[in-house]
């Protein structure tokens, strides 16, 4: 079976957890440190590294220039709508989050989320096409100074193909892709989900649970929320890869969705967390079942970098511990006996309440309408978080084929930090990407540890030619306290 069936030609979200690429102590002692970002497909190493220096004083007023490099404009047009969410700091912090996880790794998203990113669209066609005129505050953190011209349009074009209007369905595409992978065993995809989970991914992620993984195997939806319904596709998803007409066999490109089936999203955020007690309280383990999933995770660490990063506050899960037997046992008899009375009362009070109501004349007309909710405009000129007042943070989004982007003459002796990422493992065949390094840079490359469908020996080996590949550009191998990146030096 070949592996681009189930983890398909663009990769919308991370395979592994963020590592943070600022750890090393070398770094703080220069002024200006430049990194690249090569193939990670989302912004969760930036988040992890900024929430970890934000309060360090070694890093305040310190230049962070972060080269956001992928070679599908795509994952560059929803790193730039991601990003915007978090950065909309008059927004609660949990509607931004749960925002982002709609947003960010359901195929089918709320009705809600939808219309936001049909009107972001136009703003981040306006960030691209006349900067002066765009309400975006976070355009003072990027700098698309490494677009061409042709890139500005190709990526408005994907903007343009979030709006509303425009046709895309993703319940026949997703589909589609599933038979292609399944084939004859479409009807008991479910088994084989199960199959996957259970050899492929339970050892490895233990905190997946098993129905969620199956879920969104089955659906594209991971994140759910309360009463919500997940029924319009996610746009943002939406792809175009080289194909040939059925007919005339000539090249064309092909829109459709060419994400990942088998890989889930809770990788990037809901696997790992370094933060304390949570590292240990969310993957406890009870009665040989994990007490918390990764829904659990993802939400803490996303809600732990925002608070970090806004208010300069540690976050915590508030973990509610069952009550103690003994405690339960003492409580049970009294309970009993003070239950006939707390009726009797309670059923005088309802009478008496029913009297005592009077309808309410103040309830905003606008914000109810045949019994719905109606769908606030969110401020799109919110200032960004505050952690930005103390580094000076810039993000240049960059999209270029491997044989240039290694040659560029701007970008020689550039990086004092490089990230690279299984999509982007093919650099390491080229001598001249250490060009765009320092003699002291520091090199992080990503490990295919959590590959669902590729057996646990073949991964091991495919990190052995990856650690091959970088061993023959004469990096020397560094300790890394996370299993799914190797560290090398120059």
């Amino acid at each position: 079976m070949d592996i681009s069936e189930a983890i398909g030609f663009v990769q919308y979200y991370g395979n592994t957890p963020a590592i943070d690429f600022l750890e090393d102590a070398s770094l703080k002692t220069k002024d200006q440190v430049n990194v690249l970002l090569c193939g990670t497909s989302d912004i969760r190493h930036i988040l992890l590294s900024l929430h970890n220096i934000c309060l360090d004083e070694a890093w305040q007023n310190k230049e962070l220039n972060v080269y956001f490099h992928e070679e599908n404009k795509e994952n560059i047009a929803r790193a730039l709508l991601l990003f915007h969410i978090l950065n909309m700091t008059e927004v609660p912090f949990r509607e931004r989050v749960e925002s982002f996880c709609d947003i960010y790794g359901n195929c089918l998203v709320r009705e809600r989320s939808a219309e936001f990113i049909s009107d972001m669209s136009k703003e981040l066609d306006r960030l691209l096409t006349d900067e002066d005129k765009s309400k975006l505050q976070i355009k003072k953190l990027l700098n698309f100074s490494q677009f061409k011209y042709k890139d500005r349009d190709d990526l408005c074009e994907i903007f343009k193909s979030w709006e509303k209007s425009a046709p895309f369905n993703m319940l026949e595409l997703r589909d589609q892709r599933l038979r292609y992978h399944y084939k004859e065993r479409y009807d008991f995809r479910e088994n084989m989900c199960d199959w996957d989970y259970q050899m492929g991914l339970k050892d490895d992620a233990p905190v997946i649970h098993w129905v969620h993984y199956r879920d969104w195997r089955q659906t594209g939806v991971a994140f759910e929320y309360r009463f919500s319904t997940h029924i319009v596709a996610n746009k943002t998803m939406g792809s175009y890869v080289q194909g040939k007409k059925k007919t005339t066999r000539e090249s064309c490109l092909v829109r459709g969705f060419w994400g990942d089936i088998v890989n889930s999203p809770y990788l990037g955020f809901g696997i790992e967390t370094d933060i304390e007690p949570e590292k240990t309280s969310l993957f406890r383990v009870e009665g040989m079942q994990q007490r918390y999933t990764a829904w659990v995770v993802t939400e803490f660490n996303l809600n732990a970098y925002l608070y970090k990063l806004d208010k300069f506050e540690d976050y915590h899960y508030v973990d509610e511990e069952p009550k103690k037997k003994e405690d339960q046992t003492d409580a049970k008899q009294d309970k009993k006996d003070k239950s006939k009375e707390k009726k009797e009362e309670e059923e005088k009070k309802v009478d008496d309440k029913k009297e005592e109501e009077i309808p309410q004349t103040n309830t905003n007309a606008k914000a109810i309408t045949d019994g719905k909710t109606e769908n606030p405009k969110w401020n799109i000129s919110q200032p960004v978080m505050k952690v930005f007042d103390r580094i000076k943070f810039k993000m240049y989004p960059t999209v270029e084929e491997p044989d240039k982007f290694v040659k560029k003459a701007g970008l020689k002796n550039k990086f004092d930090v490089v990230v690279l990422g299984i999509p982007h493992i093919a650099y390491l065949k080229k001598p001249e990407f250490l060009n765009l390094s320092k003699d002291d840079t520091i090199f992080y490359i990503e490990k295919p540890q959590y590959f669902v469908t590729v057996k646990r020996e073949e991964r091991v080996k495919m990190s052995d030619n990856i650690k091959k590949l970088a061993l023959g550009l004469n990096l020397k191998e560094k300790s890394f306290d996370k299993t799914h990146h190797f560290k090398f030096t120059k």
